[in-house]
């Protein structure tokens, strides 16, 4: 059923800022999540271009 998660304002409100600082547990921001994603994914797609392309 579409919106079945839906608030009063029409939209889905999963809660995940009040778990995560409820916690304690620092979230990083924009530029953070980018930093990570760069340093799991490029060497693991590296990794993949080397094993199945060689």
């Amino acid at each position: 059923m579409p919106g079945g998660n839906a608030g009063r304002s029409g939209r889905v409100q999963l809660g995940a800022g009040s778990l995560h600082r409820g916690a304690g547990v620092r979230m990083p921001g924009f530029f953070g999540y980018r930093g990570w994603a760069v340093a799991f994914l490029v060497p693991t797609f590296i990794l993949a271009a080397f094993v199945f392309f060689r």
